[in-house]
């Protein structure tokens, strides 16, 4: 069907369906299988210079995102409002940089819809925080 057709009733494609353009569904999306799942928001966060940056954007928002380097160790970000609210997972990686920047082990714990709070370790069982690279996403 091409152009400005309007199709009334029910529709079933039998195999592949390839949009080009926008597609707006005007009722409610029900689906047999599910779709691959992706974060609402996914980044790395380094550190240099006891400044702190975000890259490597993924997820559904790649925007709006923000870090703030608060004190040694201590990171707040900032992202778009989650979806479900503070009722979300936040996952949190270490990343070892090939400049020697050693290994931290990052916690944290998202405080509201908009807020992630991080914490990094220079070890397991250790209660002093330090500078830090890590990756972090949220589920789901």
């Amino acid at each position: 069907v091409g152009g400005a057709t309007t199709l009334s009733g029910q529709v079933t494609v039998q195999t592949n369906l390839s949009v080009t353009g926008n597609l707006t569904v005007g009722g409610t999306v029900t689906l047999t299988n599910s779709l691959a799942p992706k974060p609402w928001v996914g980044f790395l966060v380094t550190t240099s210079g006891g400044v702190a940056s975000i890259s490597n954007h993924v997820g559904f928002k790649t925007t709006g995102i923000s870090v703030s380097h608060t004190a040694n160790g201590n990171y707040t970000i900032t992202i778009p409002a989650h979806p479900n609210g503070a009722a979300y997972l936040t996952m949190l990686s270490p990343y070892s940089t090939s400049s020697g920047n050693a290994t931290t082990y990052p916690t944290g714990y998202s405080g509201n819809s908009t807020t992630i709070y991080v914490y990094c370790r220079s070890d397991v069982g250790v209660t002093s925080v330090v500078d830090g690279n890590f990756y972090v996403h949220t589920v789901p």
